[in-house]
């Protein structure tokens, strides 16, 4: 189905408002599609206590509004897991940022026009279980907005933690790729130069 599609982190309202008016305007007839919306478990007051209460409350409150609005067809919670590697931002509110280590957890974010300031690597409707990597597995513990969704969903009872147990050494083979790739290339140059045992005469 043709859509328009948005990203949309506050003022969700005026958005469909204004989307419904240059619609109307213009002819168009595609419904909007609310590809990313959603609000960090961050809690800017303590500044060191994850903000679940709020994350649950925006997130409903937006999803209430998609789907309360003539002009939506449906929206995608962004995230589903936190993203330890996008505090790579400057945030002038945070001396620490902006973070490049992927193996912190950090508070850095970015501010919108409306003076809303997201913490990216806090967006994840689930959370990484730091411990669970020492023991062979990765993990996701939900948080409290996955039960709310899931109820305003018709859903039911959500696992409020998630498990993949991995091989140490799945990984190995992407180590190599870059090896393998530096080959493949010297054997290009090598046969495109004629050091492949083929002269001009193809002999």
């Amino acid at each position: 189905m043709p859509v328009w599609s948005v990203q949309v982190y506050s003022e969700l309202p005026s958005a469909f408002e204004v989307y419904e008016a240059v619609a109307e305007q213009r002819g168009v007839q595609k419904p909007l599609l609310v590809t990313e919306f959603g609000a960090d478990a961050y809690n800017d007051t303590s500044r060191d206590v994850v903000g679940e209460r709020y994350q649950l409350e925006q997130e409903l409150s937006m999803w209430r509004e998609i789907e309360a609005s003539a002009v939506t067809v449906g929206g995608v919670v962004m995230e589903f897991v936190d993203e330890w590697a996008k505090g790579s931002v400057v945030d002038l509110s945070d001396v620490h940022c902006p973070d490049h280590d992927s193996a912190v957890h950090s508070a850095c974010g970015v501010t919108l026009e409306d003076g809303t300031c997201i913490h990216e690597e806090y967006l994840g409707i689930y959370a990484q279980d730091e411990g669970s990597i020492q023991d062979g597995q990765y993990c996701v513990v939900a948080r409290a907005v996955v039960q709310a969704l899931s109820n305003e969903w018709g859903g039911g009872q959500v696992e409020t933690r998630l498990c993949r147990y991995y091989d140490k050494m799945g990984d190995w083979p992407f180590v190599f790729y870059p090896i393998f790739g530096f080959i493949l290339a010297l054997v290009l140059v090598q046969c495109c130069c004629g050091l492949c045992g083929v002269n001009q005469n193809g002999k």
